[in-house]
């Protein structure tokens, strides 16, 4: 059975044999509407991880020089370098008019 037919036949199942195809179909546009995120209370985003890490490392005791080099000039530096390391490996062929490496955080 491939991945679609299997994918179909579950999604049957769980709407069920019982109502007509509209009702159906109708049940199955509000399920895919829904928002199915649920953050829990000690949910952080990977945002706020990365600042919380580059701002924790610039003054925790034992790092590394070269970490700390890496994070002494804050959030706008390690942002100014992952950008010029986004375009130097990624080589993006369309961004924005606006984009640059400078732009301010």
């Amino acid at each position: 059975m491939d991945r679609r037919t299997l994918f179909s036949q579950n999604v049957q199942d769980f709407l069920g044999s019982a109502g007509n195809a509209a009702e159906n179909s109708e049940l199955l546009h509000e399920l895919c509407a829904m928002d199915v995120r649920v953050a829990g209370p000690e949910f952080r985003s990977h945002g706020e991880m990365v600042v919380g890490a580059v701002l924790g490392l610039r003054e925790a005791p034992g790092v590394c020089d070269e970490c700390r080099k890496l994070v002494a000039g804050g959030v706008p530096a390690f942002v100014r370098r992952w950008r010029c390391h986004f375009v130097e490996h990624a080589a993006p062929a369309y961004l924005p008019d606006h984009w640059a490496v400078d732009y301010s955080v």
